[in-house]
């Protein structure tokens, strides 16, 4: 996927890439799946960004 189009966002004081979105709720937030722009997890081969599943306000995704 090309990381020049993903949108950055910043979430409970981290930066993270929106790799995906999903549902809406009642609340109007986004079910969006996120990857950490500055933490990671060091593999045998290569390091990986710590992932998370999480509820984003609309107005932050805009």
């Amino acid at each position: 996927m090309n990381t020049e189009t993903q949108k950055v966002i910043e979430h409970e004081g981290d930066h993270y890439r929106v790799l995906a979105t999903g549902a809406i709720d009642e609340a109007g937030r986004v079910y969006c799946h996120l990857a950490s722009t500055t933490r990671f997890v060091q593999q045998r081969n290569g390091r990986r960004p710590i992932q998370i599943c999480d509820w984003i306000n609309a107005d932050a995704m805009a």
